[in-house]
């Protein structure tokens, strides 16, 4: 919905910086995703490559098929106004 996939925040090897994104948030949102737990209204924040920050706020289920499989997340996010 927001543009942003689960893969770009979870899919970088370790030690990797993925630019913009504020590392302690995204550290906090990677232990959650590793540990299959919801997250309700986490807020994170970005800066753009021309200096603007965005700031959005998710919140996610973790979702298992019938043999217990992660599948996924399903949620909600929104942009925050700055």
């Amino acid at each position: 919905m927001l543009g942003i996939r689960v893969d770009t925040l979870v899919g970088e090897p370790s030690g990797v910086q993925v630019t913009g994104w504020n590392e302690a948030e995204r550290e906090m949102l990677l232990v959650k995703i590793a540990a299959r737990q919801p997250f309700l209204d986490f807020a994170f924040s970005r800066v753009n490559a021309d200096g603007s920050q965005q700031k959005f706020r998710v919140s996610g289920e973790p979702m298992f098929n019938q043999s217990s499989r992660f599948i996924g997340y399903r949620g909600i996010g929104v942009e925050l106004t700055v």
